[in-house]
């Protein structure tokens, strides 16, 4: 009797949709913890950063994803070989790129803060958080690639260590708060 044949749409779906469940959960769960910690003022302080991050986050991954998993999916469906050449192209635009930005976060935080934000208090998170940004850029160009042959496995994974290392700057920032008292 031959065994069934997973349908890899249908897999995909649910490891996908489970991951994200998962990083739902955690980012809920880490949201009340900052809040209990932070309290009140200390969480508007932190969603000041919104903003900065999502700027870099537009610049430096955004449109990755979707342009790699195009080209692989396109080039999968001529020679039914994928290329790593989509991959590396987009690395080598958007890490590149993403780098310069945390960069430009980390050194210009107290200018960013207090022009921008209007707070001089986000300098310290914004530093911590700017290296997020390097890795939602590797992340968006594996996920394109990895979509574009159909393996849900690999995005799923980089989408949970994504959220995990995220959890774990939120986490280095309360401590720092919390270490400078205030």
């Amino acid at each position: 009797m031959k065994a069934k044949q997973r349908h890899p749409l249908i897999v995909g779906a649910f490891v996908l949709t489970a991951t994200g469940i998962v990083t739902r959960i955690i980012g809920f769960l880490y949201r009340i913890y900052l809040s209990r910690l932070f309290g009140e003022e200390g969480m508007g302080i932190y969603q000041l950063l919104s903003p900065v991050l999502s700027l870099s986050f537009s610049l430096t991954a955004a449109g990755y994803q979707t342009a790699i998993s195009k080209l692989v999916a396109e080039r999968t469906a001529t020679s039914r070989k994928p290329s790593l050449q989509p991959l590396v192209l987009g690395l080598s635009t958007s890490l590149p790129l993403s780098l310069a930005c945390n960069a430009v976060l980390f050194f210009f935080a107290d200018a960013i803060s207090a022009g921008l934000l209007q707070e001089p208090r986000t300098a310290s998170m914004l530093r911590i958080l700017s290296f997020s940004v390097p890795l939602s850029a590797v992340h968006s160009c594996i996920n394109g690639y990895f979509y574009g042959i159909k393996k849900a496995g690999i995005p799923a994974g980089a989408q949970l260590l994504e959220q995990i290392v995220r959890v774990g700057c939120v986490y280095i920032v309360s401590s720092r708060i919390l270490a400078a008292g205030g």
